[in-house]
């Protein structure tokens, strides 16, 4: 029965197309990032591989723990960034920085955000200064780890929100017809009074959502590590997650890169199970396969519109504090809030995203076991 589901998922056009595309956008997506690398050094211009290469390069004469010697040793070496306050990536635009002279590396771009200060000349330029007393930045506590991540590893999360979301949407437009089109066809009055036409065919068709969703999402998840893998190395998952820009929790941000990108990953996949669960309990309330479907774009998109429309607008207090925590909760948010949230903020939004898949698992048999066949 398990291959049949599959089968059934598998052979509508508009699932098939909808792989296609994701998967095609996924692919030209995760190549972004280093069609943006450069470096700028000694009136000359690097991008792409090459660029990268240098970046490891210089990067590993400061590897280590962070210490104020290694942020002045940089900044005494490389100075502030020249393509870091208006940054441009075409590249006649970097040619003409490169001909101005100066230096534009991962290292100093890193001190430079994190430590230099901006000042306003008499002219109206501005430019930046590294601060004499800079030994109380929690960076230069002794647990964070400095080393090269590039701008893949820095902002693997954009890739990953990407990835959700558009795998999301494909999950969706593959799993919303799973009862509704068996309304719309009668076949539910053909199914339901058979032997095992109720709970048998729930638990098989929970089975074959979970295997479809895990299945693409995994697929996907490895597409964009591994690219990351071959384009800036491994050496980057080391690096504390403080110097990158993932959503992390800032009192622990000094954990290495790879315990957040298994966060990440274990949060997404539970995610598309819960969303599983959802779409399916709205499909086995919806007798059209396209209400089925608008429903449950409804239910992933609009926790996170409820927020930035409504929640974000009122005090964060009371109760908008609880529902700002149960819409985070939902699929869309998961991951990204579960791994910036403290401990205590971690097990609310756990315990609210079990709660809500389990009475969607709940829902989703009830209506499909209890439906009224017609004469």
């Amino acid at each position: 029965m398990m291959g049949k589901e599959l089968y059934r998922i598998f052979s509508r056009r508009i699932t098939l197309l909808a792989l296609a595309a994701a998967t095609a956008f996924l692919i030209y997506y995760g190549f972004f990032h280093i069609w943006e690398e450069a470096v700028i050094e000694d009136g000359n211009l690097l991008r792409h591989g090459e660029a990268v290469a240098r970046d490891k390069e210089i990067a590993e004469e400061f590897a280590g723990p962070l210490t104020e010697e290694t942020v002045r040793a940089i900044w005494e070496k490389y100075g502030a960034p020249v393509n870091y306050m208006d940054p441009v990536v075409r590249e006649e635009d970097l040619q003409r920085l490169a001909e101005q002279g100066g230096y534009d590396n991962y290292c100093n771009t890193v001190v430079t955000r994190l430590f230099a200060g901006k000042v306003i000349q008499e002219d109206g330029s501005a430019v930046f200064l590294l601060p004499e007393e800079i030994s109380e930045s929690r960076y230069l506590d002794g647990n964070h780890i400095f080393g090269y991540v590039g701008l893949g590893w820095s902002w693997y999360w954009d890739q990953f929100l990407v990835m959700i979301v558009m795998v999301s949407v494909v999950v969706i437009i593959a799993l919303a017809p799973m009862f509704s089109e068996d309304y719309a066809f009668r076949t539910a009055d053909i199914v339901l009074p058979t032997v095992r036409g109720r709970i048998r065919i729930w638990q098989t068709r929970v089975g074959a959502g979970f295997f479809f969703a895990s299945a693409y999402y995994w697929l996907m998840g490895a597409f964009i590590f591994l690219l990351n893998i071959f384009f800036y190395g491994a050496d980057g998952l080391n690096i504390s997650c403080g110097f990158t820009y993932l959503p992390y929790d800032l009192m622990r941000d000094s954990d290495p890169l790879w315990k957040a990108v298994l966060i990440m990953h274990l949060g997404g996949w539970f995610s598309m199970l819960a969303l599983t669960l959802q779409i399916q309990a709205v499909s086995s309330k919806n007798k059209s396969t396209f209400g089925a479907l608008l429903w449950s774009l409804a239910a992933f998109l609009g926790p996170i519109a409820i927020i930035n429309f409504i929640l974000k607008n009122l005090p964060f207090m009371g109760v908008n504090k609880w529902l700002q925590y149960f819409c985070y909760s939902m699929p869309f948010s998961f991951s990204g809030m579960y791994l910036q949230a403290p401990p205590s903020g971690k097990q609310i939004l756990l315990t609210f995203a079990l709660i809500t898949a389990v009475l969607s698992c709940a829902l989703g048999g009830l209506c499909w076991c209890r439906h009224q066949v017609r004469n």
